[in-house]
């Protein structure tokens, strides 16, 4: 049986490792958009336009280009899928020790996250 104190470490050692990667990921990405923008000036339209729908396949299109903007984009990606794994290994330690209650809150939990991440009003 795993102990409850080894699963904390595991997940105490994932979010530092995965927000430190996404943290040098958005970094990067932000270093250089100011390299190549940080002169300009915002357009008042872009401050007043209205927010776009995207779909999933138009983020990770975006996310993947290595554009300034695009690895930015992929550090947030990162930043989701480290809340998203965490659920999942707390799923799946709940459901291995038989605690049902606390599986069953993390299977609603996990069940929101991926429905607001795929669905699109």
């Amino acid at each position: 049986m795993i102990s409850i104190k080894i699963v904390e470490r595991l997940l105490g050692i994932l979010m530092i490792f995965c927000i430190l990667v996404a943290t040098l990921i958005v970094s990067f990405g932000g270093l250089l958009y100011l390299l190549q923008n940080g002169g300009e000036y915002i357009p008042i339209e872009l401050i007043n336009a209205n927010p776009q729908q995207t779909t999933l396949a138009d983020v990770w299109r975006v996310a993947f280009s290595f554009t300034p903007i695009g690895i930015i984009q992929l550090g947030l990606l990162c930043l989701i899928a480290t809340q998203i794994i965490r659920v999942v290994m707390l799923f799946g330690y709940y459901a291995l020790i038989r605690d049902y209650y606390f599986t069953g809150i993390c299977g609603f939990v996990l069940f929101v996250l991926l429905y607001s991440f795929i669905w699109r009003s």
